[in-house]
């Protein structure tokens, strides 16, 4: 079992990185150039810049995080964005609900997507609170995408720091935020669903009490709101659920998981009833005239002409259907229909289209995003140039991403005779699956997309001294979202 999933780890990481290499061979070439040269450098950076004093590191890490604010900052101020579709609509919405106007009428778009009038509701608040201080929607809008933008390049490096019991590596985590053009296009200036779901699953590693038989009640508390928040925003979080019960499966010693594990659940049972408060404070009442079924989504994603994705003329065909019985036959005999049609090799070729689509994330920073609605000269007179360059550093920031990993995990594969198991099930199970690694000074490293846990083998010959984190790897591994893993590289010493 291991083996086999070794190698399906090695084939989707292999996939990400193609797809990210995308059609422009050229570009493509210059970026997979550039990482093949930081894999070659890899070791070496992290010799160095975990050789340097702690004071060194704290002023890297404050430093670059500084110049991170700095840009964040000039980008909000001189290049507000427009917004567009769902993001568009939550704002309209959320702005009539802090104004005291509960009209939910105005278009159908809340009665086929409901999910999205809890979002309305919630960014209500925020709105509510800004108007009085005297801030204007944009202002508040800002203010909420560089407070959750920051809050998630503290979480992921406060998450690396604990993983690798060094600075080294949070400081490599904000280099890797400071070059993603999504740190300062789609997270800051969209705070859509996206980016606080992340940031939940972030506050959710970071709570989560691994290696603790009796957990402090604030940290249940903190996991417990950032589950029932996160799941409240994307709904597809509820994929928790799995990841919680297969760790408590694969582990031996089960009690130190009963609190957490009870707490993730309890958390996800309690998003039904508190969204329906969340609805009724907003006065939403559903409308069934409008209700697509569940199986609406599953139908979309066999469809190739949309890659799998949203597809607007099944939507216009099922709003001209009476009521949502008669939608669900029809959706319901039009997705039979279709895996027929596509037949195994189909099912097959679709599933890897889809695949593609997630993991290819060259596209985020354009989505949801119609331009900027002022720039300044020297922006304008370079922004071709400046979209090329966006482009291309996300490309350079992805594939560096999941080729340290796919590295990681191919060198290890070949040296799994070197295999020393940690103790208990999930780390002999999981984490083993992508083997050890021994590094200079008696380090062993376990890698696993997108960090890399260590342990420290003393020279006297005593038991190893396992780091904490054990629960973080098989989270992250189920539960990521399309644009939500963390960007921790953190390459072994050579």
């Amino acid at each position: 079992m291991r083996k086999l999933l070794k190698c399906l780890l090695i084939g989707l990481l292999l996939v990400a990185t193609i797809a990210n290499l995308g059609t422009d061979l050229k570009q493509g070439r210059g970026a997979l150039l550039i990482v093949l040269a930081g894999l070659a450098l890899a070791p070496r950076v992290w010799r160095w810049l975990s050789g340097r004093s702690s004071t060194t590191k704290r002023k890297l890490f404050w430093g670059l995080l500084g110049l991170t604010v700095v840009i964040e900052l000039t980008v909000l101020l001189t290049m507000p964005t427009s917004v567009f579709h769902d993001p568009f609509r939550v704002r309209y919405q959320a702005s009539l609900l802090a104004s005291g106007h509960f009209d939910w009428g105005t278009s159908d778009y809340f009665y086929r997507y409901p999910n999205n009038a809890v979002n309305a509701v919630l960014l209500a608040g925020p709105l509510w609170v800004g108007r009085l201080v005297g801030f204007n929607d944009a202002t508040t809008l800002g203010a909420l995408g560089f407070v959750m933008t920051n809050a998630l390049i503290l979480a992921c490096a406060a998450l690396a720091r604990r993983l690798a019991k060094d600075r080294a590596a949070a400081v490599l985590v904000v280099a890797w935020f400071l070059i993603s053009p999504v740190t300062y296009t789609n997270f800051l200036q969209v705070p859509y669903s996206d980016l606080p779901s992340i940031l939940a699953v972030a506050v959710i590693l970071l709570a989560w009490p691994a290696h603790q038989e009796r957990p402090q009640w604030s940290q249940l508390i903190v996991l417990g709101g950032a589950v029932l928040v996160g799941q409240l925003i994307k709904p597809n979080l509820i994929v928790l659920a799995p990841a919680v019960l297969l760790t408590w499966c694969l582990v031996k010693f089960r009690r130190q998981l009963l609190a957490p594990v009870t707490t993730v659940l309890v958390a996800l049972a309690l998003t039904l009833p508190v969204k329906q408060a969340l609805l009724t404070a907003g006065h939403y009442q559903a409308n069934a005239r409008y209700r697509l079924p569940a199986t609406s989504w599953i139908y979309m994603s066999y469809l190739p002409a949309t890659g799998g994705q949203y597809n607007s003329r099944v939507v216009q065909q099922e709003e001209a259907l009476p009521n949502l019985a008669t939608r669900q036959r029809f959706v319901q005999s039009a997705l039979v229909n279709q895996v027929k049609e596509l037949g195994v090799g189909g099912l097959f070729q679709q599933w890897a289209t889809k695949l593609v689509n997630l993991i290819d994330e060259r596209h985020v920073p354009i989505e949801y995003r119609a331009g900027p609605q002022r720039a300044p000269a020297w922006y304008l007179a370079h922004a071709k140039l400046a979209g090329v360059l966006q482009t291309f550093l996300l490309q350079v920031g992805w594939l560096t991403l999941f080729a340290l990993t796919l590295r990681q995990v191919i060198y290890l594969r070949f040296t799994s005779a070197t295999t020393v198991r940690p103790p208990g099930g999930l780390g002999g199970r999981l984490r083993g699956l992508r083997g050890p690694l021994v590094g200079g000074g008696g380090s062993v490293w376990f890698g696993s997309a997108p960090v890399l846990i260590r342990a420290r083998q003393p020279a006297d010959g005593a038991p190893i001294q396992w780091r904490r984190g054990t629960v973080a790897s098989l989270l992250v591994a189920v539960s990521r979202h399309r644009r939500g893993a963390g960007p921790v590289n953190q390459p072994p010493q050579a």
